[in-house]
């Protein structure tokens, strides 16, 4: 039985970075791990920063390179730079591992409700979407992170919860609570 390896995804928030960047990706992309992906994501760079990116795009794969059409910031640009790997890791449905392995890691019983959540998120049929709705509805104080909403707004708002806060998110508002517990 071989181990499966772990995928890493590195990101690198760029800002008029020509100077260090060849050397950064060079160093990067020489780790004995191998790199599942580069996401390089740039803030409106005004030297050559973008083009020696797209130059290690051209050459690697693993390379991603992203634009921002506009300056948003360091906090911002890595933010939404780390989103990407999120949400491209994701996309390989290792949204249904994450789940499991919540669930298996809840199961003695510390975090009812998460594994409660992880249950009815592993389950495809109809039945079980309506009671994670009618499970985020009667849970809404607890899984929202900011002042609920109270009345008939804060009844539907919870209990659309899953559409509204997709389901790529979960992990993470999960871990934060158990963190926080």
């Amino acid at each position: 039985m071989t181990k499966q390896q772990s995928t890493v995804s590195v990101v690198m928030a760029t800002y008029n970075g020509e100077r260090y960047l060849r050397e950064q990706i060079d160093s990067i992309l020489a780790q004995t791990y191998p790199v599942h992906e580069l996401i390089i994501q740039d803030d409106g760079s005004t030297d050559n920063t973008v083009a020696i990116a797209n130059d290690y795009a051209r050459r690697y794969p693993v390379v991603k390179v992203f634009v921002n059409p506009r300056n948003v910031g360091l906090n911002r640009n890595f933010k939404t730079a780390v989103m990407r790997a999120y949400r491209r890791w994701l996309a390989d449905d290792n949204r249904r591992a994450i789940y499991t392995h919540l669930l298996r890691i809840t199961a003695d019983g510390r975090f009812p409700l998460v594994h409660r959540f992880c249950e009815l998120l592993l389950k495809d049929d109809l039945l079980s979407i309506l009671r994670l709705c009618r499970l985020c509805q009667k849970h809404r104080s607890e899984i929202y992170f900011h002042k609920p909403v109270h009345g008939l707004k804060g009844w539907l708002r919870g209990f659309f919860f899953p559409m509204i806060y997709s389901c790529t998110h979960y992990p993470y508002v999960f871990y934060k609570k158990m963190r926080t517990s």
